[in-house]
């Protein structure tokens, strides 16, 4: 698929969104998206791809949860330019925003509610386990999920906040989100992909998608949850569920400030019914 060139002009768009030239002497930039698996990251990384081909750097390793350090993401970044021009990948946490400026890094991520996310992640490992590991633990019922599956890592606990910051606490991952381009969520996603469409002026992007990597058979649901287990659940996530209300907030905030936003959303869920969306 061709690759879209960069906006070299100020330019209104029939949906009112509005591209701007780059500013002179800013340097190379490089999108970054902070991919936090199970948070609609195949849908985000599909979008990438189709927007930037083989413009992008797709950084998916077997390091589960070994985090990139700091001198190997500029290292990583460094030696992408000029020909690469964005980021996609798990196990990437943000550079402090001072160092990520200097270097022309814009960052943006999708959270989704922690409770969610838990559930999501154990359809998908009963799923991939279920004929070659059927003694994993995702085998067995959610309860027992939830009691075993902390003792092997973080993965359904605060894992969000553990991704984006090394302290792995509420405060550190919401300082580091305030410098993000855009900090999208699973339940406003159309709205968040505009949000990003108009954040990222030096590039137009296309923002149809196709749902990909969706977990079909559920066999746990939120709503059904037995209450004592839901609020285990709930101590899990105590700081992910801090950061989820903290980026709700500014989603709203941000999303005041979006120009015909009803028309907008009502264009691109029409556009996405068609066969190759926008």
């Amino acid at each position: 698929m061709a690759v879209e060139t960069l906006v070299e002009r100020t330019d209104v768009q029939r949906d009112g969104s509005s591209r701007r030239e780059p500013i002179a002497g800013a340097g190379p930039r490089t999108l970054v998206y902070i991919h936090i698996p199970k948070c609609a990251g195949s849908t985000v990384r599909n979008l990438m791809v189709r927007n930037f081909g083989q413009r992008l750097e797709r950084f998916y390793t077997d390091r589960r949860g070994e985090f990139l350090p700091d001198d190997e993401m500029l290292a990583l970044v460094s030696a992408m330019r000029p020909d690469k021009l964005a980021l996609s990948g798990h196990d990437l946490r943000p550079l402090p925003s001072d160092v990520a400026a200097r270097h022309g890094i814009d960052y943006f991520t999708f959270l989704r509610d922690p409770l969610k996310r838990a559930i999501s992640l154990y359809h998908y490992e009963r799923k991939i386990t279920r004929k070659k590991m059927p003694d994993h633990i995702s085998q067995a019922p959610f309860e027992e999920y939830l009691r075993e599956r902390p003792k092997y890592d973080r993965a359904i606990s605060n894992w969000q906040v553990h991704n984006l910051s090394e302290a792995g606490i509420y405060e550190a991952a919401r300082e580091a989100l305030e410098s993000f381009l855009v900090v999208g969520l699973v339940e406003a996603f159309d709205e968040s992909l505009i949000l990003l469409r108009e954040a990222v002026h030096w590039r137009r992007l296309r923002i149809g998608y196709r749902k990909a990597n969706v977990s079909e058979q559920k066999v746990v649901s939120l709503d059904t949850l037995p209450p004592p287990v839901r609020r285990a659940l709930e101590e899990l996530n105590e700081e992910d569920l801090r950061l989820h209300a903290y980026a709700r907030r500014r989603l709203r905030r941000e999303l005041r400030e979006v120009r015909r936003l009803r028309g907008k959303l009502a264009l691109l869920r029409w556009r996405n019914k068609l066969p190759l969306g926008l």
